[in-house]
């Protein structure tokens, strides 16, 4: 006999897994702490994932999705590639805006050596830092020398280390969203070229 899923559950648990590892790291979100938030008992989220791992690999995986379909929309839109970096980055300020646990969650796994990216997430990221390298190459704006790890940092972790820099507050001076994001193309389009 199969399980019944009900998604608006799991979707639940996936929101309050981004709430509570944005908030309070991955080390001390626990699974009874994400289930209490979720309003399902932490036995209802063992039926449905192994463990927290196995819950953060499917936040990332689909939070990947929604990333790599970004990505693809703008390289299919034809648009060049200071035009994508910009709008790329437009877009996290933006995902930030609406809910800065997602960034915050994202961040909290760059920044955590005790989880590890599976490498079926990995080969996704490499292959959508490809994608814009090949773009970048064929119109000449991205240098020959840029791998795609490079180009995850330059695109990725740059600008969501400047926005995490920001929703913390850090050096007190936060700018105009559009300055910043004009800024943060120009440091990325420099890294490349």
């Amino acid at each position: 006999m199969s399980k019944i899923i009900d998604e608006t559950k799991i979707e639940r648990i996936r929101e309050s897994a981004i709430n509570c590892i944005g908030r309070n790291g991955i080390g001390n979100a626990s699974v009874a702490d994400i289930a209490r938030n979720a309003g399902v008992s932490a036995g209802y989220l063992y039926r449905h994932y192994s463990g927290k791992d196995e819950l953060i690999n499917d936040i990332l995986e689909k939070t990947l999705d929604i990333i790599s379909d970004k990505i693809e929309e703008l390289i299919n839109s034809g648009s060049v590639p200071e035009k994508l970096i910009n709008d790329f980055i437009m877009y996290l300020f933006e995902t930030a805006e609406k809910n800065s646990d997602k960034i915050k969650f994202i961040l909290s796994l760059q920044n955590d050596f005790s989880y590890s990216f599976p490498d079926k997430l990995t080969a996704r990221l490499e292959e959508f830092c490809s994608k814009i390298i090949r773009k970048g190459n064929d119109t000449g704006i991205i240098t020959k020398e840029i791998a795609p790890g490079d180009m995850y940092i330059i695109l990725i972790c740059v600008p969501l280390q400047y926005i995490g820099m920001e929703l913390r507050d850090i050096f007190g001076n936060k700018t105009e969203k559009n300055e910043t994001i004009k800024k943060l193309t120009s440091l990325c389009l420099a890294a490349i070229k």
